[in-house]
């Protein structure tokens, strides 16, 4: 479990029940295994999920981070805010598996899209942006259907719902700023 927990970074009930259940049992040593690590183990029993996460430390400290952190690219943000806002809308109408599609996932861009101005390599974007929201196993694919995805309960967890609205309207009056310039660029003579 302890392996397989520091190698993904997330463990699942969903699809690795066995492995999830021992991680339940065992918790109290695998916290005490980690924070020797400086790293915690976020449970959420009921949803099924076990996020690893970095150990919170004064700025004082000086402790080697074994979970860095990496700035995502404005595309796989504007990505994360589209699935993190469809998670919540359907959690909240109560459904507890949630799927999205790619062409639902492509008309909730748009509206950020001018924050891109690149409509032509978004599909690739796209494309690649998926793929590592699946390695950090914020999405899984469904199988047999390549355009539809299961968005994962660990986005809850990287992406809170304060932090959400925020961001999102953040994002919107970028958009719309870069909208705005654009559309007066155009009209210039």
């Amino acid at each position: 479990v302890l392996v397989n927990l520091l190698r993904h970074g997330v463990i699942l009930a969903q699809g690795k029940q066995p492995l999830f259940d021992m991680l339940v049992r065992e918790q109290a040593q695998i916290r005490d295994h980690l924070a020797d690590m400086f790293l915690r183990l976020l449970l959420d029993e009921q949803a099924g999920v076990a996020v690893l996460l970095q150990q919170e430390t004064n700025a004082d400290d000086e402790c080697v981070a074994l979970i860095t952190r990496r700035p995502l690219s404005l595309y796989d943000t504007l990505l994360l805010l589209v699935l993190r806002k469809h998670f919540q809308e359907r959690e909240t109408a109560g459904e507890q598996r949630i799927y999205i599609d790619i062409d639902r996932i492509e008309s909730r861009m748009t509206a950020f899209l001018p924050l891109t101005n690149n409509s032509r390599n978004d599909r690739r974007k796209l494309g690649s942006s998926l793929k590592s929201m699946k390695d950090r196993r914020l999405l899984q694919s469904v199988p047999g259907d390549d355009e539809r995805f299961e968005i994962t309960p660990v986005i809850r967890y990287v992406v809170n719902a304060e932090f959400l609205e925020q961001l999102q309207a953040e994002y919107l009056a970028l958009a719309a700023q870069a909208g705005t310039e654009s559309g007066t660029d155009d009209h210039e003579p």
